[in-house]
Formats: C-alpha cells, sequence, structure tokens
C-alpha cells in the first residue's frame, strides 16, 4: 500500500510541476479609435459607419491594439465582447464584422477610415432589417474549432510578431440604404462594463486571459487534476490504515 501511494504521490508531483501559471497579460485594448476619412477620433466611443444610396460605402472604421505579449501558449479559443453605446440604422439589414489589421505601428491619432489596411474579415454580426440591437447590448465575435479564423489570426501574430501586438477593426461591410452607425464603448468609456474585452483560451478550454483591464491570475488543469488524484490517494490511505488498525 505504502508503495502504491508513492507511486501515485509522484505522479501528481509530476502533473503539479508541469501545470503551467498562467496570468493577464495587460490592459486591453492598449490603444483604440475611429478613423473617418481625413480625421481620427479618440473619445469614450469607438464608431463604424458605412451608408449611402448606392452601396454600403466606408465613412468610419474603429481600430483596437492589443497587446498579447504574455501569451505563451496555443490559443484555441477567442472571443471579443463589445457593448452597444449607439445604434442609428437604416431599414436595411446590416453587417458588422471584424477585421485582421497587421500593421500595428498606427497610433490613437493617426487611423482613417481606411488607414490601416483591413485584411481579412474574422467574424461577423448580421442584423436583420427591423432586427437592429438594443442599446446596452453586447456584441459577441466568437472563434472556436467551429469558425477558428480569429484564432488562427491570433496564433499566427504571436508566431511572427516580434512585438505581440494584435490589432482587430470593426466595420459595416454589407447595408441596405441610409447610414447604419454602430458606436461601442472604448477604453476610455467611463463605465469600465462597457469597454471592450478579450478573452483567450487554450485548446484545452483553460482561461489565458481576460485582457479588459482586470489582472487576473488562473492555474491551468493539471494542477486541478493532480490535487484531486493526491486527495483521493490519501483518503484511501487513511481509510485502509483504520482497517488494518481494527484487526
Amino acid at each position: 500500500m505504502k508503495r502504491s501511494l508513492l507511486i501515485v504521490s509522484a505522479i501528481c508531483a509530476l502533473m503539479l510541476g508541469v501545470a503551467p501559471l498562467v496570468y493577464a497579460v495587460g490592459w486591453a485594448p492598449v490603444e483604440d479609435a475611429t478613423g473617418f476619412a481625413s480625421v481620427a477620433t479618440d473619445d469614450a466611443e469607438l464608431r463604424a459607419v458605412s451608408g449611402g444610396t448606392g452601396g454600403c460605402s466606408v465613412t468610419a472604421t474603429s481600430y483596437m491594439k492589443f497587446d498579447l505579449s504574455g501569451v505563451t501558449l496555443l490559443i484555441g479559443s477567442a472571443k471579443l465582447t463589445l457593448t452597444l453605446t449607439r445604434v442609428n440604422v437604416g431599414s436595411g439589414s446590416a453587417k458588422l464584422a471584424l477585421w485582421s489589421v497587421t500593421d500595428d505601428t498606427w497610433t490613437e491619432s493617426s487611423v482613417l477610415a481606411n488607414s490601416p489596411a483591413l485584411i481579412t474579415e474574422l467574424a461577423s454580426v448580421t442584423y436583420p432589417a427591423g432586427g437592429q440591437p438594443s442599446l446596452g447590448g453586447l456584441v459577441i465575435f466568437d472563434s472556436n474549432t467551429l469558425d477558428p479564423r480569429l484564432v488562427n489570426f491570433l496564433n499566427d501574430q504571436l508566431d511572427t510578431d516580434p512585438d505581440q501586438l494584435v490589432t482587430l477593426a470593426l466595420r459595416v461591410t454589407e447595408c441596405g440604404t441610409g447610414v447604419y452607425e454602430y458606436r461601442v464603448g472604448s477604453s476610455e468609456n467611463g463605465n469600465s462594463a462597457a469597454r471592450p474585452s478579450l478573452e483567450l483560451s487554450t485548446p484545452t478550454a483553460v482561461r489565458l486571459a481576460s485582457l479588459d483591464g482586470r489582472v487576473e491570475s488562473t492555474v491551468a488543469w493539471p494542477l486541478y487534476a493532480g490535487l484531486a488524484v493526491l486527495g483521493l490517494a490519501t483518503a484511501v490511505a487513511v481509510i485502509l490504515s483504520r482497517r488494518r488498525a481494527t484487526f
């Protein structure tokens, strides 16, 4: 029995030794702003505006820059949550999309509606005519194995970008006649709950970080598994030792 207990304890110790401690890596976004045709706006709201009568021309695009320098494990899922602060739309449907941006040299005073360039659509939400969201509602871009575009972009940036910065852009890419304006809370918003929130997890669904201005720490699953096995082995040893003492 003692030998078995020693083996189990050794396995648990090994699991505890390899269990990585994962910490939040910073504030998110570290920079965010809205770019219009010739001017940038950096205030409490991020704007995505498009419209017109002959097509969905872009009036404003919002950019968000995240510092992922503390993320050292593979990302398995990602979720960006935005909070709507204003909705002003025409009578048709509209698609609000999240795009990748590979140029991270922009500042909150330099972005424009089409600069830096948007590369690939990573996720989108389509609102039907008459089904537009309400103020305070959430816009969630969720990426996992079913739709890995955002996850793939984040992992690629971590592999190839020395500064570990990631830029995401918000834009209305499809819309009907009229103006379609969506505003969401920025990192400067007075309501902390309305600020952008990017959550990352490993492929085993272990939470890596919440990059929304709240620093927190989490422990990967092997630690919990090791503690559970160690506790069970200890309980069994105690029960067996008491039974032997009885006889």
